[in-house]
């Protein structure tokens, strides 16, 4: 049931602010490992907030609770709070807020829940590849591969995978948009220096953030490998050219 200890007071937050297939529980792990950089999940994805909210004895529904349920387990003991949020959850949430007049809903949304809260924005430079990546995770179910699990193989859908690419060119834009309506400074984080680099990438968070940095012999394991392999590399193609015929 409900815990009965005090909620941990966060003192400051960070949200990981991103889209499916960015490469963000590689960045959430990496964080969260360090075991001082919060514990940052997607505690605002539907599905993951259903199941919290049950496994917390929540009700239903009901977002102040459930918040601070979640500030209890987000927060590590030095106060540090992280979490991860999607563009369409979060466009989602900030429709439901009716903020004072003058002032922007999602603002509203992530101050109340995200105290003293500073923004990691994690895209990835190649549309086409989240786009395979997204499809692949949503046929298969397979959103993350433990080191010993297998990748499954569907057969392509071409269309499937062009409409997933086009949505999460929508979601980074609809965060770009936000950023720069709000005036907010956010650390940005490209996935494809993320997967050749994590130490470096790691760090130059941590200094936004400041907290101590990591040395390579103190840097978390990857908790999953990588989904993309030859597959991918034909679809790549495929894709590319489907997407410049059709304009």
């Amino acid at each position: 049931g409900a815990r009965q200890t005090p909620v941990v007071e966060p003192v400051r937050s960070y949200v990981i602010c991103c889209v499916q297939r960015t490469g963000s529980w590689l960045l959430a792990h990496t964080l969260a490992d360090t075991g001082y950089a919060g514990r940052p999940s997607d505690y605002f994805d539907e599905a993951e907030r259903k199941n919290h909210t049950r496994e917390w004895g929540l009700p239903t529904d009901a977002l102040t609770p459930y918040v601070l349920a979640m500030w209890d387990r987000a927060t590590t003991p030095n106060g540090v709070l992280g979490s991860k949020m999607m563009w369409n959850d979060f466009d989602r949430l900030r429709s439901s807020f009716q903020p004072p007049a003058g002032t922007d809903a999602g603002l509203e949304f992530m101050r109340t829940t995200f105290p003293n809260a500073q923004f990691v924005w994690l895209r990835r430079a190649d549309k086409v590849r989240q786009g395979i990546s997204w499809w692949r995770a949503a046929v298969t179910n397979q959103w993350g591969l433990r080191p010993d699990q297998e990748s499954k193989q569907p057969a392509p859908d071409v269309e499937h995978i062009t409409q997933l690419v086009r949505f999460a060119e929508q979601c980074e834009d609809g965060w770009r948009q936000w950023f720069a309506s709000t005036g907010i400074q956010a650390c940005e984080v490209v996935y494809e220096d993320l997967a050749r680099d994590r130490l470096a990438v790691a760090n130059m968070v941590l200094e936004f953030l400041r907290l101590p940095q990591l040395d390579a012999g103190n840097l978390p394991p990857v908790r999953y490998r990588k989904q993309a392999d030859s597959l991918t590399e034909r679809y790549v193609d495929l894709i590319r050219s489907a997407m410049s015929s059709a304009g």
